[in-house]
């Protein structure tokens, strides 16, 4: 099987008709030193996406995702600090938070269905509380803490699946190895702030913020495809 990314193109060289009907394409592809042959409904989607289809999502929905990605490492960030100091914006800074999940939420709904943006939701929502009571238990008791973690990394888990699924030609692994790089940060930012180490914990915010970002272009991509289809 052969697996295409982003940058590879995917060059026809003959059609003929096959005695079903059906068309028959032989094709070549970069990945491989020999031509193969299958039938064919319709051509294969490669995992780019032209750009005469990207100019259907405007640039408002772009910047929309930039922000809220931002949005969401610095109020993440504002939560890890209310909770490591017992803070009494805590709960005010946390609905905010919350309200990301909301709205990453209801711009999917817009592009793939209700169904797809109430599913984002969720995944999202439980994310966000899970790493809530990540930090909380961070402070008290290492036992539960080291589950919730588990589970916090499986449902990250989940939420890539999910993403897969809309958008089964970005590989899977890719969408896990983003968000599992994703979650290591905000657990090691959260370790430096409950132990006092507050200049490595605005550091590694860069390393949080670029993640975040591959993140938010990776979820413009995924509604680049679905507006295209």
């Amino acid at each position: 099987m052969c697996y295409f990314v982003s940058y590879i193109p995917i060059y026809y060289v003959n059609t003929t008709t096959s005695t079903n009907g059906s068309a028959r394409s032989s094709w070549l592809c970069p990945c491989h030193s020999f031509l193969s042959t299958a039938s064919f409904t319709k051509p294969i989607l490669p995992s780019i996406i032209p750009p005469s289809h990207r100019n259907k999502i405007s640039k408002k929905i772009q910047t929309k995702l930039h922000l809220l990605w931002t949005g969401q490492m610095a109020w993440t960030r504002m939560v890890m600090i209310s909770i490591a100091f017992d803070l009494p914006d805590e709960s005010l800074t946390a609905t905010r938070l919350f309200r990301n999940a909301l709205d990453m939420g209801s711009l999917f709904a817009e592009y793939c269905g209700k169904e797809k943006g109430d599913q984002l939701t969720k995944l999202l929502q439980k994310h966000l509380q899970m790493m809530i009571e990540l930090v909380r238990s961070s402070k008290e008791n290492a036992a539960e803490a080291e589950k919730i973690e588990h589970d916090w990394f499986l449902n990250a888990h989940h939420l890539a699946d999910f993403l897969y699924e809309i958008h089964p030609y970005q590989p899977n692994e890719s969408f896990q190895q983003i968000f599992a790089h994703y979650l290591t940060l905000l657990k090691t930012a959260s370790v430096f702030i409950l132990s006092g180490h507050f200049y490595s914990s605005i550091t590694i915010y860069d390393q949080i913020e670029e993640q975040a970002l591959k993140i938010s272009s990776l979820f413009y991509k995924i509604l680049l495809y679905t507006n295209k289809n």
